[in-house]
């Protein structure tokens, strides 16, 4: 592997200027030509979103792009409450996506597309009276999303990545050989969580699309925990930076096929 079990935590591209810190601001970096720019992106989302920064940043590089980043600890871009461990970082999430709003409405003219991840499993969205999860978690992301698509932006979303089994890092450290199934996750599972993206797009149309990396991850019935020598994952729920770089031509790729679909 690259980089050993024990160094995982410290494998993460998340950056202090990219990241509010639940205060209630709106913190957000630039990553690309700041001028000159052929292209240019918002990605907002919470710590999933920000652990592609890395990954942005090469796609932005290598295409002129200017990709500007967002991120929230466990909030991210929709219209829904989400639960939060206490009410002053539910007050920060609710100013962030407000001025997540705000800033699209502002830069709309210049914006190529919005770029929206999320963890599947962090801080689900808070559903009222008959709604279920499911419904409101996707109407919370329809309503955000239209402050986009209205204005004629298409927004693309890229799918969470899988959920690895439980004690993933600890599992793989106890490892003295070559790296075995022992830590792998099936793909049912690590596919089950629900994030409303793929359902969302389809109540808005052309202008949503999902950008869907699971086959990267894993195979038909299993994801490992290592690929290419490369621990997928940092901790329970978070990719390794190392492993997030391995994935940016294929994130690019899709990038540009679903602005192709969206035209």
């Amino acid at each position: 592997m690259s980089r050993p079990p024990a160094n995982a935590k410290r494998d993460d591209a998340n950056r202090d200027a990219c990241w509010s810190d639940g205060a209630g601001q709106f913190a957000r970096c630039t990553l690309g030509p700041e001028i000159g720019w052929t292209k240019r992106f918002i990605a907002l989302g919470d710590s999933h979103n920000n652990a592609l920064i890395d990954v942005y940043q090469r796609i932005a590089e290598a295409n002129g792009w200017r990709i500007d980043v967002a991120g929230h600890p466990s909030c991210y871009f929709t219209a829904a409450d989400q639960s939060a461990p206490s009410a002053g970082l539910l007050a920060s999430c609710t100013t962030w996506k407000q001025r997540a709003m705000a800033y699209i409405e502002e830069n709309h003219e210049d914006l190529t597309a919005v770029l929206v991840t999320h963890s599947a499993t962090s801080r689900p969205v808070l559903a009222a009276g008959d709604v279920s999860a499911e419904d409101a978690t996707v109407d919370g992301l329809v309503t955000a999303w239209r402050t986009a698509t209205d204005a004629g932006v298409p927004v693309i979303a890229i799918r969470d990545n899988p959920v690895p089994a439980k004690g993933v890092v600890t599992c793989v450290a106890r490892m003295t050989g070559p790296t075995t199934t022992a830590c792998d996750q099936t793909r049912s599972a690590g596919t089950a969580p629900f994030d409303g993206q793929e359902q969302a797009a389809k109540r808005i149309g052309r202008l949503a699309q999902v950008v869907d990396l699971t086959d990267l991850y894993c195979t038909d019935t299993t994801c490992p925990a290592v690929i290419g020598g490369v621990l997928v994952y940092r901790d329970k729920t978070h990719i390794t930076n190392t492993f997030a770089k391995t994935l940016r031509p294929f994130l690019e790729r899709g990038i540009e096929r679903a602005l192709q679909r969206a035209e």
